[in-house]
């Protein structure tokens, strides 16, 4: 995931034709990230609760 979010800020950008995200996509990636993380813990606590797992 590192090698794939420096590709574009790499020599070999040009030539793969890529270019630099957005400075708004980081911060986004960010909350998707945190946003995930928070809801899957949710549901597993709720499915401990319940005992279905």
């Amino acid at each position: 995931m590192a090698f794939g979010a420096w590709l574009p800020f790499s020599p070999l950008a040009s030539s793969l034709g890529l270019i630099h995200l957005p400075a708004l996509y980081w911060p986004l990636l960010l909350l998707t990230l945190l946003a995930y993380a928070g809801l899957t813990q949710t549901v597993k606590v709720w499915l401990l609760w319940k005992k279905w797992i």
